[in-house]
Parts: structure tokens; C-alpha cells; sequence
């Protein structure tokens, strides 16, 4: 179904869960997808996590992925079991949230922490990956890591970098935002990619401080095209060559940002 990743290096994946997080009914293991370029053993991949959209899953966002991990990227992709559609372990067990997306759209600054939550066990895994894993010790930039989402994964992958001291910049898939008053780190790089549609509801980020936003409008794309779901549509289905250059477009336009970021 998929087109080539654009770039150098042939991809690898794995399957992992993390430890439990959460407590009461909210305890939970996070389910995590890794997708990683096959370089050389002395080669330090960057660390890249990945969040998918509300009612989504950690599949969702496979093309952009495999063109990050295809550059060089070490890209981990988080199941997010609250919010999320049916989520599958390591292990073959199988979580599902049967909360209608109707209803929880409207309580979105509930689901937030717990994504937060979900993306600080994620992180936990990683460090600890880069720590004692046979093959990715040393090999992991965890002093360096960003944070890239579609949709409401978008949202909380800028909430998350603006929390927290360990991601060092985040890309927004046009996702809408629902901003906190205060941010502990307003001068991250946010990199906000969107449809006509969503393109003011980026301007909350620049009202609540954030001093470092830069905003693209991909204009003739709708809301459910920023992910795997350009593949999926009508116009995506008909006209294969456009599907494939729109999300060639939106990977280069990331790594071109990241790039602009990085500090290893």
C-alpha cells in the first residue's frame, strides 16, 4: 500500500509495552512501536516519539515514520489506551476504550494528562532502552528527544514539550490546541503544520507565550489527510501521485525543521 520512505536507510521495527503507570482503573501499560533506521552499530540515532490522534492507534502514522526512521531517526510510537481505538500489546493482549469519540471530545482536558502520563512511561522506556538494551545501548540521543502528533496527538505533543525539560521541540499535525495559562518552557520550537481550517486555532500558542512557533498551511488537504488516512480517501485513493508527494512534503518539511532544532 505504502510508497518507498525517502530516506537512505532500509527500516527496521519492533513491538514492545512499557511497565504500568496509572493507578485504579486508570493503570495501564503503554504500548509502544519502534521503527528504526539499520545503520551501523557506532551510528547515535536522534529520538523522535510519535502520538496518534484521538480514537486512533500507534499504526496510524506508518508512512511518516517509516520516512523519519528511513533518515535516521530512531522513531517510537505510543498507543495512548484512553482516547484511543482497539490498541494491541507485545503480548497479543488487546485494549479498547469504549468511550464514543463524541463524547469524549468534549472532555478533552481530562484525556490530556493522562497522554502526558502515557508519553513521561514512554520516555522512561526509552532512557531505560538506551541504558541496557543489547543493541540500542549508547546508540539512543536521549538528550535530545522531540515530540511529533496528528490531530489531538498533535496538541499533546506541543503540551508535553512545553512541560517538560526532556523534549527539546514538537510538530503539530493539525491539531487543534486548548492552551494552559502558563508553560514552564515557552521557548521550545513548535513546528505547526495545518489545513486552512485549524491554521487560527494556533494563534492561543503565541497569546500564551510561546515565543518560538512557526506555522505552515497546507492548503487542499483536509483534517483526516494528515495521516496514513491520505491513503484512504477518496481523493487519495484516485490519485495515488498526489497522496504520495503531500506526504513526501509533509516528512521533509519536518526534517527540515528538526534539523533547524537540533542540538547533538
Amino acid at each position: 500500500m505504502f510508497r518507498e520512505p525517502i530516506g537512505e536507510y532500509a527500516v527496521g521495527s519492533g513491538k514492545y509495552d512499557t511497565g504500568f503507570t496509572g493507578e485504579g482503573t486508570r493503570k495501564r501499560r503503554i504500548p509502544v512501536t519502534f521503527f528504526y533506521p539499520e545503520t551501523e552499530p557506532d551510528i547515535r540515532c536522534p529520538v523522535i516519539l510519535c502520538n496518534h490522534g484521538l480514537k486512533g492507534n500507534d499504526t496510524e502514522n506508518t508512512v511518516l515514520c517509516l520516512d523519519l526512521a528511513s533518515s535516521g531517526y530512531a522513531v517510537f510510537c505510543i498507543g495512548h489506551p484512553y482516547g484511543a481505538s482497539k490498541l494491541t500489546y507485545a503480548d497479543g493482549t488487546e485494549f479498547e476504550d469504549p468511550t464514543p469519540f463524541e463524547e469524549i471530545r468534549f472532555r478533552l482536558d481530562t484525556v490530556e494528562p493522562l497522554w502526558y502520563e502515557d508519553i513521561l512511561t514512554a520516555i522512561g522506556f526509552i532512557k531505560e532502552m538506551g541504558a541496557t538494551d543489547h543493541k540500542w545501548k549508547n546508540r539512543l540521543i536521549i538528550e535530545d528527544m522531540g515530540a511529533v502528533g496528528v490531530s489531538f496527538g498533535g496538541c499533546c505533543s506541543v503540551t508535553a514539550a512545553l512541560k517538560n525539560k526532556e523534549l527539546t521541540y514538537a510538530v503539530n499535525l493539525d491539531g487543534s490546541m486548548f492552551v494552559e495559562p502558563e508553560y514552564i518552557f515557552p521557548d521550545k520550537p513548535i513546528f505547526v503544520m495545518c489545513s486552512p481550517f485549524n491554521h487560527k486555532a494556533h494563534a492561543g500558542l503565541v497569546a500564551a507565550g510561546c515565543t518560538n512557533v512557526r506555522v505552515e498551511k497546507i492548503k487542499k488537504v483536509s483534517h483526516f489527510e494528515f495521516s496514513d488516512g491520505i491513503y484512504l480517501t477518496k481523493k487519495g485513493r484516485n490519485n495515488r501521485e498526489w497522496a504520495d508527494r503531500i506526504s513526501k512534503q509533509r516528512a521533509e518539511l519536518i526534517l527540515d525543521f528538526i534539523k533547524q532544532t537540533k542540538t547533538y
